[in-house]
């Protein structure tokens, strides 16, 4: 957290997802950070838009609180699908009017909503006329996404 750019007035937020999306809203005075969750992955809103983005510096012991219980808070589900789609639009509208940087941690292949990807690995076609097949693009969903500007105009910056 110390190595976040932007000094004093620097905003973060946080998302995580399986096959629904759980944001986190930080209220400063608040005991704890509050997970909302959104199910419905065909019509992603934003539940609580002026508390998913918060300052550090004033709420820097929510932030630590919730990024302490974030492995635990998970550890135990089952679900193991993956909205990345749905969470990349709801992580874009959450940054829209601000603009920033967005970083995506992955462990598995997108698999629920838009964007979801198959698995295209076949070793049979490396080294043939075909290989192409696998090397190009799955879904143009993640290069769409990386080029939308938000409402100043500006380009969001996505990390994967």
């Amino acid at each position: 957290l110390d190595k976040l750019p932007g000094g004093k007035r620097t905003k973060i937020g946080f998302i995580t997802f399986d096959s629904k999306i759980h944001f986190y809203q930080i209220n400063e005075g608040a005991m704890a950070p509050k997970m909302l969750v959104l199910s419905d992955l065909d019509d992603i809103f934003l539940p609580a838009e002026n508390d998913l983005l918060v300052n550090l510096d004033s709420n820097r012991e929510l932030i630590e609180q919730l990024l302490e219980s974030l492995p635990h808070m998970h550890s135990n589900t089952n679900d193991i699908e993956t909205a990345v789609g749905p969470a990349l639009d709801a992580a874009t509208r959450v940054m829209a009017s601000n603009g920033g940087k967005m970083c995506l941690f992955l462990s598995g292949l997108p698999s629920l909503g838009f964007g979801r990807l198959k698995h295209r690995e076949d070793t049979r076609l490396l080294g043939t006329n075909n290989e192409h097949t696998i090397l190009s693009p799955g879904d143009k969903f993640y290069k769409t996404s990386s080029q939308k500007k938000n409402l100043h105009g500006t380009r969001h910056q996505i990390q994967c």
